[in-house]
């Protein structure tokens, strides 16, 4: 991976960030990189659970994870490289959890929704507050009051 930024006379190169991709067969569904030059990765599909990397600007590894989650999609991304996001679980059930860096086999918080195939079709975060778009025509919104 090359980052790159925009400087006056054109884009300048940085130094190349690598790192080891492990058993991935899959390209990443969603990549992104924090104000503080952090990436991270979200690799999903319909049949796998969905796996997270967060690579430093240093190239370190930060975090990684497995979760069983299918079919993520991200709903947020956070300054401090936490992620907001919604996917399925195994028995169809719409969940979203906050997943930070340092802990991305664990959420720091999920909630799940009761109703089966219910697929998530949108959602923003915002003041603190998550909406959910489903499949099923509802809109959820839950947070700090």
């Amino acid at each position: 991976m090359v980052p790159w930024r925009l400087v006056e006379a054109g884009v300048a190169v940085q130094p190349a960030l690598s790192w080891s991709a492990g058993n991935s067969f899959i390209m990443p569904a969603d990549v992104g990189v924090t104000a503080r030059g952090e990436v991270w990765m979200l690799y999903t599909t319909d049949f796998a659970d969905m796996r997270l990397v967060w690579i430093g600007a240093d190239s370190g590894l930060l975090g990684e994870g497995l979760f069983p989650l299918r079919s993520v999609r991200v709903v947020a991304a956070h300054d401090d490289a936490s992620l907001q996001l919604c996917g399925l679980t195994n028995t169809r059930r719409l969940e979203c959890a906050l997943f930070r860096p340092g802990t991305a086999t664990e959420p720091h918080w999920r909630i799940t929704f009761d109703r089966p195939n219910n697929v998530f079709v949108g959602g923003a975060v915002v003041d603190q507050r998550m909406y959910v778009v489903t499949s099923a025509g509802i809109l959820y919104a839950f947070g700090v009051p």
